[in-house]
């Protein structure tokens, strides 16, 4: 039990803001969270492509 007390005390603005984001999800408030969270995983993609003129995965 002391375990879970800690993670809890540890984490608890983490969690907070979680229980937050997910309650406020479908809401305004949100949609720049959710624009910006998909920037990032467009930029992941373009920074994994190699740059390199005519590269290919397969060959």
């Amino acid at each position: 039990m002391r375990r879970a007390g800690r993670f809890l005390r540890d984490n608890a603005l983490l969690l907070a803001l979680t229980a937050l984001v997910v309650l406020l999800w479908s809401t305004p408030v949100v949609v720049p969270l959710k624009i910006l969270t998909v920037l990032f995983h467009e930029i992941a993609h373009a920074a994994a492509a190699d740059p390199r003129p005519g590269a290919r995965w397969c060959a």
